[in-house]
């Protein structure tokens, strides 16, 4: 595992390099665009394709790119991993087409690895989900404070950080975040409103999905997005292609 670090390690400037040539070439060119960005350990996908629907919902011009695929209008683009964040390049490309066809919004899961190494360089984005930390990847960052710290340093680039109160890291993330020039915003389902507690107990039937609709809902109420139109985009989700 020691080893392993210091290869991490050695490598981080050429990570950084690459991020901030992928930001000169592609970034600075775009214009401007509201970012959504979700992170976690379990759950991200899910959220970040909800949030995507909700904001359709709400006829808002949005576009995806997640682990599985980026969503522009009726285009599906394959992201080439289906488990990590695209490359700088890729995904700065990706934002400045996105940017470049009048889109608003754009929901951008971001995985600890494409946050380490730099793949988000140069993003800000308006609004950071957190879904959960859990002791994941530990062989990449050797330490739960380590992980935890990665994912953080995410939610400190946005101007709101919204964070799963029944998560054990929301205290500790909060501590993080202390210092940060950002609303800090928890989410829990035992006591959110009771109309969307309402929806969420009937229309899903897994607890870690209500926990990750409540997420989008609450990021896109962030966006003043009505509670009864995010009521009713919940309503017509269909799911993700590849989760259950």
């Amino acid at each position: 595992v020691k080893l392993s670090r210091f290869f991490i390690a050695i490598k981080q400037p050429y990570h950084f390099f690459q991020g901030f040539l992928a930001w000169m070439m592609f970034g600075i060119l775009r214009k401007k665009i509201r970012i959504i960005g979700v992170t976690g350990t379990d759950g991200k996908t899910t959220t970040s394709t909800m949030i995507y629907h909700l904001l359709k919902h709400a006829g808002k011009k949005v576009a995806l790119i997640s682990t599985v695929a980026a969503y522009i209008g009726d285009q599906e683009i394959d992201t080439g991993f289906h488990v990590t964040t695209p490359s700088p390049f890729s995904l700065q490309k990706l934002l400045g087409n996105i940017a470049k066809q009048g889109y608003e919004f754009v929901v951008l899961e971001a995985t600890s690895h494409g946050i380490h190494q730099f793949r988000l360089l140069g993003i800000q984005p308006e609004i950071v989900v957190l879904t959960n930390i859990t002791h994941e990847h530990l062989d990449y960052h050797g330490t739960y404070d380590h992980y935890l710290k990665t994912k953080a340093s995410f939610l400190g680039c946005a101007k709101i950080a919204i964070i799963n109160k029944q998560d054990k890291s929301e205290s500790m993330v909060r501590q993080f975040l202390r210092k940060k020039e950002l609303r800090v915003i928890s989410y829990d389902v035992k006591t959110c409103e009771p109309s969307i507690r309402s929806v969420l107990m009937k229309y899903i039937s897994e607890p870690y999905n209500r926990e990750n609709a409540l997420a989008a809902i609450t990021a896109c109420m962030s966006l003043h997005i009505p509670t009864e139109v995010c009521i009713k985009g919940i309503q017509s989700f269909k799911g993700v292609k590849g989760r259950m």
